[in-house]
């Protein structure tokens, strides 16, 4: 099933590249023509009026009209390429080397040790 897209810049009369000012006047020109009390609620109208007020919101976010921009073929959406992986040799991410950390242990424990009996000696010899 098809999905009609309306166009907003052809329903509100803008050009592609309006200004906010000019949505906007072309939102009021348009609602004015198409107002349900001018037209005695009847359904077509309604639902016109509806699609004007859609279309204004569209076109005055600037999320939305981007969106609205790559649906309608204004604008092509940017190919974004992949960064190559990086492959690890010999080494994987989630890895721990545990021999480093045992290694920078060991070495700390040594040297706390060597503190230690320093600390006793300078003791002894006062």
């Amino acid at each position: 099933m098809s999905q009609y897209i309306f166009n907003a810049y052809e329903l509100l009369e803008v050009n592609t590249k309006a200004t906010i000012p000019e949505i906007k006047k072309g939102y009021k020109r348009k609602a004015l023509e198409f107002h349900p009390d001018k037209h005695f609620n009847s359904a077509p109208a309604n639902k016109l009026f509806q699609l004007i007020s859609s279309a204004k919101d569209i076109l005055l976010d600037p999320s939305s009209r981007l969106q609205h921009d790559y649906a309608i073929g204004i604008k092509q959406k940017p190919i974004i390429t992949p960064e190559p992986e990086v492959i690890y040799i010999n080494e994987t991410r989630d890895e721990t080397d545990w021999g480093s950390i045992i290694g920078a242990g060991l070495v700390g424990l040594a040297i706390g040790v060597a503190v230690k009996r320093r600390k006793k000696s300078k003791k002894r010899k006062k």
